[in-house]
């Protein structure tokens, strides 16, 4: 495989096998070919994984600069998240 970084499903690929000595060339190219397959022409929302924190955390009781502190997000999208939760 190739690392083509305007490629996601490649790089995640990449990154495993680069992590798993035992993840194999053949094993990245059937999941490669199956979420092809199944994702073609699909467009698809990749969120930051601090929002999702965050957003459980306004929802335990934490106001707008305990969300700022801890999540590293700016003032407007904590006041963004307080109004939502």
């Amino acid at each position: 495989m190739m690392n083509d970084p305007r490629d996601l499903i490649r790089d995640i690929l990449d990154r495993v096998k680069r992590a798993d000595e035992k993840f194999t060339d053949a094993m990245a190219l059937e999941i490669e070919q199956d979420v092809r397959s199944e994702w073609a022409g699909e467009r698809v929302y990749i969120g930051k994984r601090n929002a999702e924190l965050a957003r459980k955390a306004r929802a335990q009781g934490a106001g707008a600069k305990e969300l700022q502190e801890r999540f590293g997000i700016k003032r407007r999208w904590a006041y963004q998240i307080m109004r939502k939760f």
